[in-house]
């Protein structure tokens, strides 16, 4: 689960949910983007944010990929 890379907020987002975290705190600033996420049951935080890369190691696309972290 840690370092999780998506090329979709909503995708991420679900795999968040599925995992029991609910939203805890949003910053949203132009192009920088990222979430707070806690856990339910416990004290776990996840960190996703917003980043300007490569959106596959074999091609040259790049975009948005939200990278999911744990803190």
């Amino acid at each position: 689960m840690v370092n999780q890379s998506f090329t979709s907020l909503e995708k991420a987002k679900e795999y968040v949910k599925e995992l029991g975290y609910t939203l805890k705190h949003s910053h949203t600033f132009k192009e920088d983007r990222s979430f707070i996420f806690k856990h339910k049951h416990s004290k776990k935080h996840l960190y996703l944010r917003s980043t300007w890369q490569y959106l596959d190691s074999n091609s040259l696309d790049m975009g948005t990929v939200w990278t999911l972290q744990k803190i």
